[in-house]
């Protein structure tokens, strides 16, 4: 069975394709992946046809469309009128054009998720008094180009495992201090993934072996703070928080700690992806943390 969450603000409905639900959605009917290609072209005199020397794609369009089944909610307490009034205003209040919401995707074979924003009030269909009935059809807007999965995946680097290490050496070391990790990207897309670096004493880095590229941070990150980084092309950002005792606390805009020599596409692409943190100490909590889901080009 395939289904469909809706959440907004405090609300959520669940659409399904069980044809005695009181939200039915046939999903043959469902368009999530409308997308468009934008190019950045030249024109040469004398040259047939064009230069292509940048390529993006465009904000996905989604349309869905679904009945209210009011009879499936109806009982002798609330008549299917009463339903049919309540839900007006229901959906009204949910597909507000002025509300984020998120779309979770029961697919057959996965789940994704999306941030979406509903482009106009939903178009409402008559109401059949026979059937206790109404037929919805709403279009939404996403600033992201691609759905994700739902499992949000993370590794971790520069953390100590273990006590005392024998056979002992000098300098006494205690226990095994793991640098690296790999990152598995099971699908088919590149993705940015977020960064967490905690307190240090160094300034760190952290590398992926597999590409060649890295990220460094030319500031060290003192007690009870934490930076995070997201490595989203053309909407990078570094966030300094602190933590007051009871929760985290976003204390600056530090996109200016990442050097100048930074790489601007730090990516984990498909397959395995090797990680190092360069420069770390051992402290209590892994000096860098990594997290990523899966990017669905179409669901």
């Amino acid at each position: 069975m395939r289904k469909l969450i809706y959440r907004s603000r405090n609300m959520e409905v669940e659409f399904t394709d069980d044809e005695h639900s009181p939200f039915y959605m046939d999903f043959n009917r469902f368009r999530p992946n409308s997308k468009n290609g934008i190019f950045d072209t030249t024109r040469v005199y004398n040259q047939n046809g064009i230069t292509t020397y940048n390529q993006n794609v465009s904000e996905l369009r989604i349309r869905m469309e679904f009945t209210l089944q009011a009879f499936a909610i109806a009982d002798a307490n609330n008549p299917v009128d009463t339903v049919v009034d309540r839900y007006k205003t229901f959906f009204a209040d949910l597909l507000n054009p002025l509300n984020k919401g998120e779309m979770i995707y029961h697919s057959y074979d996965k789940v994704s998720i999306l941030t979406v924003i509903p482009t106009a009030t939903p178009a409402e269909g008559e109401y059949n008094s026979l059937t206790g009935t109404i037929d919805y059809t709403v279009d939404f807007y996403s600033d992201r180009a691609s759905w994700e999965g739902q499992e949000l995946k993370s590794a971790e680097m520069g953390y100590v495992i273990g006590g005392l290490t024998f056979p002992i050496t000098f300098p006494v070391t205690f226990g095994n201090f793991y640098a690296s990790a790999i990152a598995v990207n099971d699908g088919r897309s590149d993705v940015y993934p977020i960064l967490t670096f905690n307190a240090n004493n160094n300034e760190v880095s952290i590398t992926n072996k597999t590409t060649g590229l890295t990220i460094n941070i030319q500031k060290t990150i003192g007690a009870n703070q934490k930076l995070v980084v997201n490595t989203e092309p053309f909407n990078m950002s570094a966030f300094l928080f602190e933590h007051d005792g009871l929760e985290w606390i976003e204390i600056e805009n530090a996109i200016y700690w990442i050097s100048n020599d930074s790489t601007d596409d730090f990516m984990l692409v498909s397959g395995d992806n090797k990680l190092v943190v360069n420069s770390a100490g051992s402290g209590l909590l892994p000096a860098c943390k990594i997290e990523w889901r899966t990017i669905y080009e179409a669901v």
